[in-house]
């Protein structure tokens, strides 16, 4: 984690729990963000007590260690399958070293699993956690309600005593507690009028999004990279994405088959890995992060196969030695590339470009940016505010509406860094991310920063103004 450079979404909560104004702006600006509330509210009195968001990695360091904890205490698994589960990719590097909410989802999935796996556990707990799962993202409403499904169904019979019995007040109180969530996350969720990422909801049917989507399986399981530089997202069979989908629609056809005599197992996973599937065709086709869930759709699923099922069974024989174990050693060996990557080359050019600033001693000088989204890890490293080229305006966060969210042509960047100069001085600097330039015959690039990253549209380019440009002659100071 020491090593890790935070990228843009793990850094943008920091910048809006450290500057929001007043507790009315903060939960305005948070509606833009598309999530619940229950992570923000954990980060928001480490970033009112200091400025380093190395607080907040340390907290999501501390989910992640307790996640590792649950397994290796009630995971109904062996020793060595705990140890490939815990240090494979999804626990160990996605959502382990990459600080964002899903880290919360998953303690939340595990706690409530944990709890299912106690004898003479009452419903109330286990319900708590779900509720709590729903307000952590969309993904962890999704897998909410495929678990209340599963364990609705499970029945009054079920060895654990954890089944819901229609004359059981207790777990038709607990069923209550995790719809209550759901809507809740469901309300939290709903965006402002001038939302403006992935706005459009696709209903039609279209073959080739359909394949797009059920490749989303594929990824989730086998999360085997390409293997260059920005690796991260990508998959080695990314060019062949209708053999990936139907490879995914074996796999999940296989684990329903054999788990068909488990009807929590079978209906968790049918629910969940519907429910995804279907926000990813109809709303976002998401990244790593999002198609994680559909991992922890299946982890769930076998948890509660394994729970009830003996080891001699043979849907376990087959599932265990045919898929199991090599999907986790495939996991751990990602994990480690991952690992070796983020080590190697930085996650993100922001310490990069902020260092930069700081050896050369540009950091306390005018800086403009252009887009705002993407440097403010730098903001977040200079501790300062910004001057962004697109609101032409300061700006203490990026907000996903139409006034700070947009894409500028290039003479229009060009103009706006033009004029942001004439007005500062000729010490004033500009800084793009990767993708956007400014003419070579006005501006001197100082900088581009570095050459390379993991994620490459955080890379920096830094500009000064040349001495005598026409048109950018700095006004008088009083």
């Amino acid at each position: 984690m020491s090593y890790h450079e935070m990228w843009r979404d793990e850094v943008g909560l920091w910048l809006h729990l450290r500057h929001a104004e007043s507790l009315s702006v903060l939960l305005n600006n948070l509606d833009y963000g598309g999530h619940p509330l229950l992570w923000p509210l954990l980060v928001l009195p480490l970033a009112r007590l200091s400025s380093d968001p190395f607080l907040m990695q340390c907290l999501h360091l501390a989910l992640a260690t307790a996640s590792a904890l649950l397994v290796f205490r009630y995971a109904p698994f062996t020793f060595a399958e705990k140890i490939l589960l815990v240090f494979g990719y999804y626990l160990s590097f996605e959502y382990a070293v990459i600080t964002r909410h899903y880290a919360l989802s998953v303690l939340l999935l595990l706690g409530h699993l944990s709890l299912r796996s106690v004898p003479r556990t009452s419903a109330i707990p286990p319900a708590i956690y779900l509720a709590l799962l729903a307000e952590t993202n969309v993904f962890g409403t999704i897998l909410a309600a495929a678990l209340l499904a599963g364990w609705l169904l499970e029945g009054p019979a079920a060895h654990r005593g954890d089944g819901f019995d229609a004359g059981n007040r207790p777990g038709w109180l607990a069923v209550g507690i995790v719809l209550t969530g759901i809507v809740i996350a469901i309300i939290d969720m709903l965006p402002p009028a001038d939302y403006v990422f992935a706005r459009v909801w696709y209903f039609g049917l279209d073959s080739g999004r359909l394949w797009q989507t059920l490749e989303r399986l594929w990824r989730a399981l086998f999360p085997i990279p390409a293997f260059r530089a920005q690796f991260w997202n990508s998959n080695v069979l990314g060019g062949y994405p209708r053999v990936a989908a139907v490879a995914g629609v074996v796999l999940l056809a296989l684990c329903l088959w054999l788990w068909r005599r488990q009807r929590a197992a079978v209906v968790t996973l049918a629910v969940g890995a519907a429910g995804l599937l279907a926000f990813f065709y109809t709303k976002h086709m998401g990244a790593q992060r999002h198609h994680g869930f559909l991992f922890l759709a299946m982890l769930a699923a076998y948890w509660l196969y394994r729970r009830d099922s003996l080891e001699a069974s043979p849907g376990n024989r087959v599932f265990r030695a045919a898929v199991w174990i090599p999907l986790l050693f495939v996991h751990v060996f990602v994990a480690l590339f991952a690992s070796y990557m983020d080590y190697r080359l930085p996650f993100s050019g922001s310490c990069a470009a902020a260092d930069y600033l700081r050896t050369h001693n540009l950091q306390d000088r005018p800086i403009a940016v252009y887009p705002l989204e993407w440097v403010k890890p730098v903001a977040v490293l200079l501790d300062r505010h910004l001057y962004h080229l697109g609101s032409g305006k300061v700006e203490k966060y990026a907000v996903f509406n139409r006034r700070s969210y947009r894409e500028l042509p290039k003479e229009v960047i060009a103009n706006r860094a033009r004029d942001w100069i004439a007005a500062m001085g000729e010490h004033a600097i500009v800084v793009l991310s990767d993708g956007f330039t400014l003419p070579v015959d006005e501006f001197d690039l100082l900088a581009q920063i570095p050459q390379t990253a993991i994620v490459g549209d955080e890379r920096y380019a830094i500009y000064a103004a040349k001495k005598n440009t026409p048109g950018m002659t700095p006004r008088r100071s009083r």
